[in-house]
């Protein structure tokens, strides 16, 4: 229940964001869209409670909310915000994804990047120190886990994908980079309840 706690997961919980992309030549910039992120369902399977999520998206200059995906989360008993594509209760022999080790500073995951069938090396995550960041002018004691794609042969820059986590509030900024080029996309708190 704690850890339920520091990731603020209940039914009904709604988070929304604003979405960025960019380059290092123009910035970063609004897209006009933003996601909401809501937890529609909690059910226990396997002695774990699982919650559904379920992500809308919505263009501004559209006006309507359409549904883009779900997923399944739960919290395993190292304190790990886990992630399933599937049902579990439908597929229970999916490979567990770590979208945040909580507080384990410990937790190293290493992910090897593949694009049709060649590698591009393999991307570090780990839990970096504490710090505080201002995300649409509010400011959070962030709990980031960060992973870090080393420069290589294939890949002529570090890349770097950071997930923020704040205590209490659940994910306050997502960092997202592709692995050749510049292209980055960025995720934004603007509420939740």
């Amino acid at each position: 229940m704690e850890q339920e706690n520091f990731f603020n997961l209940k039914v009904g919980r709604n988070w929304v964001y604003k979405n960025y992309n960019g380059d290092s030549i123009q910035g970063m910039k609004f897209s006009n869209t933003l996601d909401s992120v809501v937890l529609t369902d909690k059910f226990n399977f396997e002695n774990k409670n699982y919650f559904k999520r379920e992500i809308f998206y919505k263009n501004l200059n559209i006006g309507s909310w359409e549904w883009r995906s779900v997923n399944y989360i739960y919290i395993n008993s190292k304190g790990h915000l886990i992630t399933f594509a599937k049902d579990p209760r439908e597929n229970n022999d999916q490979k567990e994804h770590t979208i945040h080790p909580g507080l384990d500073k410990d937790f190293i995951h290493n992910d090897e990047v593949i694009f049709g069938g060649e590698s591009y090396g393999t991307v570090v995550y780990k839990l970096e120190a504490n710090r505080t960041i201002s995300v649409e002018g509010t400011d959070y004691l962030s709990y980031p886990f960060v992973g870090r794609l080393q420069p290589n042969e294939k890949v002529p820059k570090e890349r770097v994908t950071e997930y923020h986590y704040a205590k209490g509030v659940g994910m306050v900024k997502e960092v997202l980079a592709a692995i050749y080029g510049d292209a980055t996309w960025e995720r934004h708190l603007v509420s939740y309840n």
